[in-house]
């Protein structure tokens, strides 16, 4: 399974931030898994699985959900870590 998009753009010309959505992320992942589990209950597997979860180009990336929480709390973006 593959997402091509796992950032969002906020803000204006002059202060621009990327979000990542972290519920996305997340989301797509327990999919994944809980497909693989069902496809191996099907088919009677018994073997191991692996997984792995790969993101590129998020560096100083602030998280959606901690973004969202600060705004709502404050309106400020100081206490936000970055992801990167």
């Amino acid at each position: 399974m593959m997402c091509l998009r796992a950032t969002e753009r906020e803000g204006s010309e002059f202060q621009t931030r990327f979000l990542l959505i972290d519920v996305l992320c997340l989301g797509l992942t327990s999919r994944m898994v809980s497909l693989a589990a069902h496809f191996g209950e099907e088919a009677g597997f018994l073997g191991s699985w692996d997984f792995a979860v790969g993101l590129t180009g998020v560096r100083n990336v602030i998280s959606w959900a901690r973004f969202s929480l600060l705004r709502m709390l404050d309106g400020t973006l100081a206490a936000s870590p970055r992801v990167g």
